[in-house]
Parts: structure tokens; C-alpha cells; sequence
């Protein structure tokens, strides 16, 4: 098991008050602080705590994959008119869509997620993708993805056959069905729901690793 993480990369994740570090090692560090701090005060604070753990410094270039809460990148299903071809106009389009879900001009967008045109979108504010980058660097990792966490559950095999998916996280919940998708900050009382529904629960407390449940953080998720 030692060998195994060792040569994983280490994994991150911004929620909402709460960001947990998992170093290639396999020990994590779990640091709550209020909602409204700024990115860059949250992750000064966990680096405080790793150090305070004795974590040293990771061998430089050490990959760090990153998954954000839903409250940081939601989930969107985005509008592609058939007539609009280029990818660069399917971009912008997305990033126009992406930034009306999140309030913020589409020029403050980074689109997150794979780039194979899919209609199912998701983003981050620009400047939180500065932060992070900066962050890693500072520590010495290598930002080698970030991504949101529900999109993780999109590609489980759990969801493969049911009609949508729930994903549950501290302080945030995302539906994805067909044709639909949208993320809330808190309850999902007022979300649509299919009746043949994938239920994923991410925790930031470990548990043991559930079958089919998405790769990333594998002993943080319980499915339904």
C-alpha cells in the first residue's frame, strides 16, 4: 500500500469551508475555516497545517490533481447551436454560459473539465485558478488537473445505466440528468429528480473503499 501511493500524485480538495490535502504518501490533512476567507488565505492555512504535521515538502514536480466543490465550478449543461462549428466559438459560447450560472463576466471564466465539446460544462473563476497554480508551485507540486469533484461521478460505472446522477458534498449538491444539469449551495429540496437516480455522498472523513465508486478519492465516497 505504501509503494501504491507513493507513486500516485497527491490530491486536493476545496469545499465549501473545508480543504482536505492528501499527500502522495497517502496521509492527509483536513483544515475547516470559514466560507468567506479567500482562496489564497484557505490554502496558507493548510500549508501552516501540513507543516505543523510534519509533512515535508514534496519532491519537486510531484503531480497534484485538484477537485473542486460544486460551489467553486457547478455543473451546466451548456447550448450549443448546431450551426456554431469551431471549437474556439463552442469555447466561448461555454464560457459565456458557464459565467452566467456563476455571475461573473465570461472573461473571468477558466473552463474546467475534459475539452471534447461536450455539452455537459463546468468552470471556475479565473483568478481561483491563479491561486491554486500559484500555491502548488509555491509548495512544489506540478498542477497537473483540476477539475470538479461531481464530474468524477459522471464517469463511474455506478452512473453508466441509471437515468441521473446526486452527488452530495459538504455544503453543496449536483444533479446531472439528461438534457439537465445544475449545482446548489446547501439542500437539494427544490432539485428535479429522475426516479432511477446514482446516488454518490462525498465525505471528507475516510472510510473503507466502496466498489464502484469513483477512482479519485475512492475511501471518501459512499453510493446508493
Amino acid at each position: 500500500m505504501w509503494s501504491a501511493w507513493r507513486s500516485g500524485p497527491a490530491s486536493l480538495y476545496l469545499g465549501v469551508g473545508v480543504v482536505l490535502l492528501r499527500d502522495a504518501d497517502g496521509r492527509e490533512v483536513l483544515v475547516n475555516h470559514a466560507s468567506t476567507w479567500p482562496v489564497a488565505r484557505v490554502l496558507r492555512q493548510l500549508s501552516e497545517a501540513r507543516s505543523a504535521a510534519g509533512q515535508a515538502s514534496p519532491a519537486r514536480g510531484r503531480r497534484l490533481e485538484v477537485s473542486l466543490s460544486a460551489a467553486h465550478s457547478p455543473a451546466v449543461w451548456c447550448d450549443i447551436p448546431a450551426g456554431v462549428r469551431t471549437w474556439q466559438e463552442k469555447q466561448a459560447l461555454r464560457a459565456h454560459q458557464v459565467g452566467s450560472v456563476m455571475q461573473m463576466d465570461a472573461q473571468d471564466v477558466q473552463l474546467a473539465g475534459d475539452r471534447d465539446g461536450g455539452a455537459l460544462c463546468s468552470g471556475m473563476a479565473q483568478s481561483l485558478f491563479v491561486a491554486l497554480a500559484q500555491w502548488a508551485s509555491d509548495v512544489g507540486f506540478k498542477l497537473a488537473s483540476v477539475r470538479p469533484l461531481w464530474s468524477q461521478a459522471t464517469q463511474s460505472g455506478h452512473a453508466a445505466t441509471r437515468a441521473a446522477i446526486v452527488v452530495r458534498e459538504p455544503g453543496a449538491v449536483t444533479v446531472v440528468q439528461a438534457q439537465a444539469a445544475r449545482s446548489v449551495i446547501g439542500t437539494d429540496a427544490a432539485l428535479p429528480m429522475a426516479a432511477d437516480v446514482a446516488g454518490f455522498h462525498f465525505s471528507v472523513e475516510s472510510g473503507p473503499e466502496g466498489p464502484g465508486a469513483p477512482a479519485a478519492w475512492r475511501n471518501h465516497w459512499e453510493l446508493s
